[in-house]
């Protein structure tokens, strides 16, 4: 069902998205509803871009994350990454990549996204993504959280996949010796398996991916700039 249409570079993957972490979006943004319209309908196309506009205008309320505007690189990457990798992509789950993390970078909760339009089947899926912090570090937690995943879509557990893929991209941001390893050892143990599961060309990819990330070491003048951009759109 799923299968990579071209062999990326980690190098080049790495490069652009460790740029996206620092420059406007909106040259992102471009570019994706673009490559969206090579899928979907000239209606459905612009149905993403009033989804993308929804999602600029909502406040962000994540320390880690305190603007929208920052922020929205990442889930416009990973919606990106399903075009790419998904057989046949489908328009809710193009949805479902943009808003992955709402939950989390904002006050919503699934209630108030359906009382603003979304169906249930899109809502319910981002709950399903949406990791309890107080809990992320309980082996018997990720277990079941990576379970409900996979048995709720094979799309769902694509969108997964690529979004640790696009987070391992940027890795060397992590301070901590041992939370930049235990992070890349979750996405080995947990992760690695859905996506053999899922094709061999993206479980290689992905392990590519892993390997690399065990030689990254932090880089403190990457993260200052990262959190001096991100102040920049606050002010």
């Amino acid at each position: 069902m799923f299968f990579l249409k071209s062999n990326p570079s980690i190098f080049k993957e790495k490069k652009k998205k460790e740029l996206s972490m620092l420059k406007s979006p909106d040259g992102l943004i471009k570019s994706f509803l673009k490559e969206s319209s090579l899928f979907f309908s000239k209606r459905d196309t612009e149905k993403i871009n009033d989804l993308l506009k929804f999602i600029l205008k909502t406040k962000a309320s994540n320390p880690y994350h305190p603007s929208m505007y920052g922020y929205i690189s990442h889930p416009i990457r990973v919606a990106s990454y399903y075009l790419k990798f998904a057989k046949k992509p489908c328009l809710d789950y193009v949805f479902i990549s943009l808003l992955h993390n709402f939950f989390e970078i904002t006050s919503f909760k699934e209630k108030e996204l359906i009382e603003n339009g979304f169906s249930k089947k899109i809502c319910k899926a981002i709950t399903t993504l949406t990791v309890d912090r107080k809990l992320e570090k309980k082996k018997s937690y990720l277990n079941n959280y990576y379970s409900k995943i996979e048995s709720f879509s094979k799309n769902l557990a694509l969108i997964k996949c690529v979004d640790k893929l696009d987070n391992l991209l940027a890795v060397k941001i992590i301070c901590s010796n041992s939370e930049r390893l235990n992070y890349i050892r979750d996405a080995e143990e947990f992760v690695y398996p859905i996506t053999k599961r899922m094709s061999k060309d993206l479980s290689e990819f992905f392990k590519k991916i892993i390997h690399f990330s065990y030689n990254e070491k932090h880089d403190e003048s990457f993260k200052k700039n990262v959190e001096k951009f991100n102040q920049k759109l606050i002010n």
